[in-house]
């Protein structure tokens, strides 16, 4: 099989799941036991789990890893008292450009990317 027909059947596979995933539990309120109090329970419920869960992922999540960031980087970011050298005309900062072409570095090495499939389905 090509990679092509790979990915459509998977597609289909994936939205198979969650139309029985999302759809299942309603409708078995809905038709089979004919419950209106409960099918408006359930929704209700679904919705306010679901948007609590995405207002979390959306803010809370990279509110996260940015306290995270600023407190990995506050250790290096004291520097000591400038000496005498420092003072007479070296940059104290002169590391910075340094660890960014360190780092691009490092990033040319890492493996192609191809596409944002295999990237997190929203």
């Amino acid at each position: 099989r090509s990679w092509k027909t790979r990915e459509n059947a998977l597609i289909v596979k994936l939205f198979l799941f969650e139309f029985v995933a999302w759809y299942f539990g309603p409708m078995y309120i809905a038709f089979w036991l004919q419950d209106l109090p409960l099918l408006r329970a359930f929704l209700r419920t679904q919705l306010l789990v679901t948007q609590t869960v995405q207002q979390l992922q959306e803010v809370g999540l990279p509110l996260f890893s940015t306290l995270r960031q600023k407190a990995a980087q506050a250790p290096t970011e004291l520097q000591p008292i400038a000496s005498t050298e420092d003072r007479a005309g070296t940059r104290p900062d002169a590391a910075a450009p340094t660890s960014k072409l360190s780092q691009v570095a490092m990033e040319s090495q890492l493996e192609m990317y191809d596409d944002t499939f295999e990237d997190h389905l929203e």
